[in-house]
């Protein structure tokens, strides 16, 4: 093992070396700390450099830069992913039901189970139906779920749940 690693781009392995000479380098007892920072740094600064700092230009266009340095690391996800938790009475606000209603037997059924879950579980129903596991905005404004009574083309199924 050397002061180097392998990284594969578009396809093709390359190997980069962490210092100048890196390849000739071996990483010895005595230096395998030096090389597990060098690598660390590499990894979480050197390669997604240009991805954090675009993530931070786009921010900074809908946010203050003394907003986004005045927040706290949760409180930023919270923004852009919404709460933790699932409200089932926000998520029930944001249902279209087509074909039933609410007043209908499965779809209480449906509301109640939820009810009776986790939150864990909520989160995974979520993500089955819309692609993510928070309530945030994109969820509720741009991926409405609509509860769909059964058709012909769903065969013994009463009901599904679909995103549109």
């Amino acid at each position: 093992m050397t002061f180097t690693y392998k990284v594969s781009i578009l396809g093709e392995e390359k190997v980069i070396e962490l210092v100048e000479g890196g390849k000739d380098k071996p990483v010895t007892e005595e230096n395998k700390e030096e090389y597990i920072g060098l690598l660390v740094k590499r990894k979480l600064k050197g390669e997604i450099e240009g991805q954090v700092e675009a993530f931070r230009r786009g921010l900074l266009e809908i946010l203050p830069e003394f907003v986004v340095g005045s927040l706290q690391i949760w409180e930023l996800e919270m923004l852009l992913c919404g709460p933790v938790v699932i409200d089932l009475e926000e998520l029930s606000k944001n249902v279209e039901y087509k074909g039933c209603s609410v007043y209908d037997e499965y779809v209480q059924w449906l509301w109640e189970i939820l009810e009776q879950w986790s939150n864990e579980n909520r989160r995974r129903f979520l993500y089955l139906v819309t692609g993510s596991s928070t309530i945030g905005a994109r969820t509720l404004n741009a991926a409405k779920t609509q509860i769909v009574k059964g058709s012909s083309d769903l065969g013994n199924q009463a009901f599904r749940v679909k995103r549109w």
